[in-house]
């Protein structure tokens, strides 16, 4: 019985838990190309904010995969050299900013998401 009681209580707080973390994903994959575009593509904040909501939602599916992949990348390089989050950050965005280079394809890559008409930054 006081078990349950507990558990009732604890639920709207692992509710909470679970909402945000699904928040900071979702504007974590739709931001992960804002920087990249800013310095690479050499846009404004607005212009690479829709930039980055355009390549997203092209295909959401894919740059969800692609986020989570880098991100454990990086964490796994941070247990594996043992020197922290500081210098092995860098590889997600090195990893972000290679799908606007297109070094990396980019899934559904199609001409009209560029904002100047070029096919790659190069």
């Amino acid at each position: 019985m006081v078990g349950n009681f507990f558990l009732l209580k604890a639920l709207p707080e692992i509710a909470g838990g679970i909402a945000t973390g699904l928040f900071g994903l979702v504007m974590g994959v739709c931001a992960m190309l804002v920087i990249p575009a800013v310095v690479g593509l050499e846009l404004g904040s607005v212009d690479a904010i829709s930039y980055s909501l355009k390549r997203v939602f092209s295909n959401p599916l894919a740059y969800l995969c692609y986020f989570i992949g880098a991100t454990i990348l990086s964490l796994l390089g941070a247990v594996a050299c043992l020197i922290g989050l500081v210098l092995t950050m860098a590889i997600s965005n090195v990893a972000f900013a290679l799908l606007i280079t297109g070094i990396v394809p980019a899934p559904s890559m199609e001409p009209e998401v560029y904002p100047r008409g070029d096919t790659a930054v190069g």
